[in-house]
């Protein structure tokens, strides 16, 4: 996992970014291992923060690897804790909401919204994803 986020990192640097905010569940699960409900923040030197509504935090604390977890209300109690969380950080997310979309760039008129830092990053396998293709062959 500590290898997959360096990687994430690393692309996210070429979009200026130094912190990726995912909304998506399969990026969600190659960034913390927790596929469900919640927003993954991943920031310059690693930190990894999920934010999750109450029904799915415990569910978040069993699956995920080394995340920091913050319980938040649905919808916008969700976006509130993470506009709070990435104020003046350089963000690009996954995010293709309009509406969630029009509320960060309120608080953050610099976030980037691309989906190739996390693309880009799922091309390289690790040692666990390099298995599991081989099993299933």
């Amino acid at each position: 996992m500590k290898e997959r986020r360096k990687n994430l990192l690393k692309f996210a640097q070429e979009f200026n970014c130094d912190t990726l905010v995912t909304f998506e569940p399969e990026n969600l699960f190659y960034m913390t291992g927790f596929w469900g409900e919640a927003i993954g923040i991943l920031e310059k030197g690693g930190n990894t923060t999920i934010i999750a509504p109450e029904l799915e935090v415990g569910r978040v604390k069993e699956e995920s690897e080394n995340c920091d977890v913050v319980t938040a209300e649905r919808g916008i109690g969700l976006i509130s804790s993470l506009t709070s969380k990435i104020k003046n950080k350089k963000v690009c997310t996954d995010c293709q909401n309009y509406s969630i979309m029009t509320s960060l760039k309120k608080s953050i008129p610099s976030i980037k919204s691309s989906t190739e830092p996390f693309y880009n990053s799922r091309i390289v396998k690790d040692e666990k994803e390099i298995t599991v293709l081989k099993k299933s062959f």
